[in-house]
């Protein structure tokens, strides 16, 4: 394992006792749990909140991460750091006019010192008026992609923006096998899919259906800026998918795997109801127990 802290690597100079990283979708910043036992060492170097750490591990790099916060414990420090800067969590209002989807991320990463990528997504697409309510940069900018179908992912100094549709026709980057009996297996079918959603302004009417809905429930927006019935439009298919893609979740555990990476397309082989086509949702890497637990979502395919 290395630990690079400001561009240096300074693993020889750690007690790493501990360490965990979550690889998260949704809006989440990924992050990094490491427990020190010789704290006086680690403090030699005068950490502080926003400084840049990164781990790497068997193949496995956990990108830029910044410094949250040092905890006492029980004679060991416990170092949380994630994948934005603090200045992501600052609040506020805020107004964008006749601004591109493009422009919309470079001014938010901009906001906060980061950089920003798109992913399945059409940067051209244009907003007349976007209201920003008290919320950070990374909910705000959640909110806004799930109109369009897509999601946030902050990883390596970057707000990065992924269609949703995008991720599920990757090919599958890994095939698993799972039974009812595999250890640490956990299949949940929530229910609750919406037949429909429909979004309503006094300037256009859309309207999506889910055909594999398990329900008759529908949800109407009046409260969106839609300028025109074609965004109306795609906004209930983004929303819909969004919504019904987490009816049906799996959690497992496997020996650590580097290749389990939050968005990446799994084909999963099962005579249980679990068999299909997945997207992992998220990824905890225990580089010290050596082990992996991810939590996936099914792939959606019938929303029109």
């Amino acid at each position: 394992m290395q630990f690079i802290y400001e561009g240096t690597d300074i693993t020889e100079h750690m007690e790493i006792r501990g360490c965990v990283h979550r690889d998260l979708s949704g809006g989440r910043a990924d992050s990094l749990e490491l427990v020190v036992g010789n704290a006086a060492k680690w403090f030699a170097w005068g950490p502080k909140r926003d400084d840049k750490v990164l781990v790497s591990h068997n193949g496995y790099d956990t990108g830029t991460l910044f410094i949250s916060m040092i905890l006492p414990e029980e004679g060991r420090y416990r170092l949380i750091a994630t994948a934005t800067p603090s200045a992501v969590r600052r609040k506020a209002y805020g107004t964008y006019e006749n601004i591109t989807l493009a422009g919309l991320m470079r001014a938010c990463a901009a906001e906060c010192g980061m950089d920003w990528a798109l992913f399945g997504l059409e940067g051209s697409i244009r907003y007349p008026f976007l209201l920003r309510k008290d919320e950070g940069v990374t909910a705000f900018l959640q909110r806004v992609l799930e109109m369009e179908g897509a999601t946030l992912k902050c990883l390596n100094g970057k707000l990065v923006a992924i269609g949703i549709e995008y991720a599920q026709e990757q090919k599958a980057g890994q095939n698993i096998e799972i039974q009812s009996a595999t250890p640490g297996f956990f299949y949940r079918q929530r229910g609750g899919r919406w037949d429909s959603v429909t979004v309503m302004s006094p300037y256009g009417e859309g309207r999506a259906v889910d055909t594999a809905a398990d329900t008759l429930e529908s949800r109407i927006y009046t409260d969106l800026p839609a300028h025109d019935s074609l965004s109306a439009g795609r906004w209930a298919r983004g929303l819909l998918l969004c919504h019904n893609r987490r009816a049906e979740e799996m959690e497992f555990v496997t020996p650590y795997n580097p290749g389990m990476t939050a968005l990446a397309r799994v084909d999963v082989t099962s005579v249980t109801d679990a068999a299909g086509e997945w997207v992992i949702d998220e990824a905890q890497h225990d580089f010290f127990k050596g082990s992996t637990k991810v939590k996936m979502v099914r792939k959606i395919t019938s929303i029109s």
